[in-house]
C-alpha cells in the first residue's frame, strides 16, 4: 500500500476517533450528545435526547466498536481494509442520510453525505493501490 493510501485510511481513523470514539466513555458521551444536539439545533433540527439510557448504552457500544475498528485499521492500513471500509461507509451513509431527513436531524443528514463521500474515497484509494474485489473474493473462497 502506498504512503498516500496509508495516510488516507489513518486520517479517517482520527476522524472516527474524534467524532464517535468519544462516545465510548460514558462521562464524555452525554456531553458529546449535548454538543451534537446544539449543532443540530443550529442547523434547524430538533434537540437530541440526553436522558434516554438505552440511547446512551447504544452510543457507548458504538464508540467502543469505532475505537476497535479504528485501531485495527490503523495497524493494518491495507487496500482490502480500505475497500471494505468504503463499503461499510457506503451502506451506513445512506442510512444516516435517510434518518436525518426522516427525523428532522440535519446533523445526521450531513454526516450521511460525508460518509458517502468518504466511502467513495476509500474505494478509490483501494483501487489506486491495485485492489481487485474479484481477486479477493476468489482467494477468500478457495
Amino acid at each position: 500500500m502506498t504512503k498516500f493510501n496509508q495516510r488516507f485510511v489513518r486520517a479517517f481513523c482520527i476522524y472516527d476517533f474524534m467524532g464517535l470514539g468519544l462516545f465510548a466513555l460514558p462521562i464524555v458521551s452525554s456531553q458529546q450528545v449535548v454538543t451534537y444536539s446544539y449543532a443540530n439545533q443550529m442547523l434547524g433540527g430538533m434537540p437530541l435526547s440526553v436522558e434516554d439510557p438505552f440511547a446512551q448504552l447504544s452510543l457507548c457500544l458504538l464508540g467502543l466498536l469505532v475505537i476497535a475498528w479504528g485501531i485495527w485499521r490503523w495497524m493494518d492500513a491495507s487496500p482490502q481494509i480500505a475497500f471494505f471500509e468504503g463499503c461499510l461507509r457506503f451502506v451506513y451513509g445512506p442510512a444516516m442520510l435517510w434518518f436525518g431527513i426522516q427525523f428532522d436531524m440535519p446533523i445526521f443528514a450531513l454526516a450521511g453525505i460525508a460518509d458517502l463521500a468518504i466511502g467513495l474515497g476509500h474505494m478509490w484509494s483501494a483501487k489506486r493501490a491495485g485492489f481487485s474485489f474479484g481477486r479477493a473474493f476468489v482467494q477468500t473462497i478457495s
